[in-house]
């Protein structure tokens, strides 16, 4: 996994970065080799209220609030944080029955430390696990901050509906079908129909595990036009036949 570094405006020095990071954003604050002196303001009347360091190599997460900021450093970097972050929190917090507070300061931004690297392909949603379940205040505040992203609101507002089709959900979300399949590929990483195939594949296999019910009652339940329909789907998705995917757990 890739973090994209932000535009940034032309500086007279290379240790030093201006850039101004959009609301409701996240980004990676990444010291470099030296202390990063960060000054954080608002984009608009900028008056640098806000004055940290970094310790040499260390990672702070910024997830700014209802308005730009404006950012001035030396010696770090600012990468985005992709879109799969908050997308994977709505999915916990789906599956968890959360419903976190996003009423609070809607302007100001959190601030949380990082530890480790989060380049290497799962580190993110090992570390998205971790800080779910120490949950300190901190991360608390991030999360409150993805909650009001689009990318978290419509994957969960998919998840609560997973079988309506696509112009029943854009309907009921207040979107044209284009608009909302735009959006919804950038909220789940794959277009919208493709997920819903794979959040219909999921439940079905879901049924099978908790009720053993045959095949040709779990087609005909979930839609599917026949038994060989259900598990050419399931193939075509998973890569593997219902009955081998069960076999396969069956004899650990």
């Amino acid at each position: 996994m890739s973090y994209i570094p932000l535009p940034q405006s032309p500086t007279a020095h290379p240790t030093t970065l201006s850039c101004v990071i959009p609301r409701a954003e996240s980004v990676l604050l990444v010291a470099d080799h030296h202390v990063a002196d960060v000054d954080l303001g608002a984009a608009r009347d900028y008056d640098g209220n806000s004055r940290f360091t970094i310790e040499p190599g260390g990672v702070r997460l910024l997830a700014s609030g209802e308005r730009q900021l404006k950012l001035l450093g030396r010696h770090v970097r600012v990468l985005a944080v992709p879109d799969s972050m908050p997308r994977l929190l709505a999915f916990h917090d789906h599956a968890k029955g959360v419903q976190r507070n996003v009423e609070g300061d809607r302007r100001t931004a959190a601030l949380l430390a990082v530890t480790g690297a989060l380049e290497h392909p799962n580190a993110p949603q090992n570390w998205l696990m971790n800080e779910l379940l120490d949950d300190t205040p901190a991360f608390q505040a991030v999360a409150a901050r993805w909650a009001r992203r689009e990318v978290y609101q419509l994957v969960r507002f998919v998840l609560e509906s997973p079988d309506q089709g696509v112009q029943k959900l854009a309907d009921r979300y207040g979107l044209s079908v284009a608009q909302f399949r735009r959006i919804g590929r950038r909220a789940f990483g794959r277009s919208l129909k493709e997920q819903l195939r794979l959040l219909r594949a999921g439940r079905v296999l879901h049924r099978y595990a908790d009720t053993g019910a045959t095949f040709t009652r779990l087609s005909s339940d979930f839609g599917f036009s026949s038994p060989s329909h259900f598990c050419s789907e399931i193939k075509s998705l998973l890569g593997r036949s219902p009955s081998s995917i069960y076999q396969s757990v069956h004899s650990l």
